[in-house]
């Protein structure tokens, strides 16, 4: 037990405990709105969506995320909209889909991307409009 000015402050008091859990709690609910609905998020910068069925890239991926895996999945077209604003993504796990096109300008924004893994799906062509 700490005493500070003449008060003494356990570390296990009632608002000690309260303060911790709101802290806890806010954190994880906001990792819980920014995860795009069908997906897994474990931590903010990262989005897992393996094995979900998708047939479309999920909307409203934030900015500041930068990894994130959608293999074994059935997509089979991206758009030039896929990944826009994603300036932070640094690993994009596309592979085991049924992707055949791949458009122009579908990784335009991506500048900070490292790997980009795209096996395992049935591109047959790269647009270049």
């Amino acid at each position: 037990m700490a005493v500070v000015s003449g008060r003494s402050f356990s570390s296990c008091s009632p608002h000690w405990s309260l303060l911790v859990f709101l802290a806890v709690f806010t954190w994880s609910w906001s990792i819980c709105l920014a995860c795009p609905k069908p997906c897994a998020c474990y931590v903010p910068t990262e989005i897992h969506c393996t094995f979900r069925y998708l047939n479309a890239i999920p909307e409203s991926i934030q900015a500041h995320v930068e990894r994130i895996n959608l293999g074994y999945n059935n997509l089979m077209m991206l758009t030039n909209g896929s990944f826009s604003g994603l300036k932070h993504l640094e690993l994009l796990m596309l592979h085991s889909n049924k992707i055949q096109e791949i458009p122009d300008n579908a990784f335009k924004d991506l500048q900070s991307l490292q790997v980009l893994k795209m096996s395992y799906n049935k591109v047959k062509a790269l647009n270049s409009e």
